[in-house]
Order: C-alpha cells, then sequence, then structure tokens
C-alpha cells in the first residue's frame, strides 16, 4: 500500500508513539519512502548501522585496553590499531582507568559512548 503524505504520516507516527525515529527515517538515505514495507526496511538499516558502530567501538575498547597494560601512549595504541581518531583513544584510556584492571567494556562503553 502507497502512503499519499509520507511525511505528514511519520510525523503523526512520531506524535502517536513519542518516537522521533520515524521522523529520523526521512533524514536517512535521500530514497523515497512510497510505502510501509519503505519504512520497515529503513528504520532495520538503521538499526544494523548503529548495531555496527557499536560493534565497532566495543572491538576498538577491548583492543584498546590490551594496549593499555602494556603501558603505550594514545599515540602509540592508535598507531599500533591503525586508527586515526587519537581522541577517542584517549577518551577511552581515561574511560578505562577507572576499571583496571579488569577493564569492564561494557561500562567503559557506556562512559565513551555518552
Amino acid at each position: 500500500m502507497e502512503i499519499e503524505h509520507v511525511d505528514e504520516f511519520l510525523k503523526l507516527m512520531a506524535v502517536l508513539t513519542g518516537d522521533n525515529r520515524y521522523v529520523d527515517i526521512l533524514r536517512f538515505d535521500g530514497k523515497e519512502i512510497v510505502s510501509m514495507c519503505d519504512v520497515a526496511a529503513r528504520l532495520e538499516n538503521i538499526g544494523l548501522q548503529k548495531g555496527l558502530a557499536e560493534g565497532d567501538l566495543r572491538r576498538l575498547i577491548k583492543q584498546t585496553c590490551k594496549k593499555m597494560q602494556a603501558l603505550l601512549s594514545a599515540e602509540e595504541i592508535a598507531d599500533d590499531l591503525a586508527e586515526d581518531d587519537v581522541a577517542l583513544i584517549q577518551k577511552i584510556m581515561d574511560a578505562a582507568k577507572e576499571f583496571a584492571p579488569e577493564y569492564d567494556i561494557d561500562a567503559i562503553y557506556e562512559k565513551v559512548a555518552k
């Protein structure tokens, strides 16, 4: 079934559910939305991308914590991991210090992802 007034429909869904993701999907990939299947596919794709990004950050946190045990600097760790964002490595290191030496990856992720 085609949706005639996509923008208005998604804004209504956001108001009725209190969930702004319906409005956010209009800006997601620029493709036209013509059916509820398009809405569902776009929501699924947004979720997939968020999940992949979370997994990447969790992996980087775990790798950084391992490198911290060797007392490397943020620059050295970034270089070893081929990571361009030294500031992110430093942010991970700062958050991880609170959880040393066990390095609770979930707790570190919560601090870094804010």
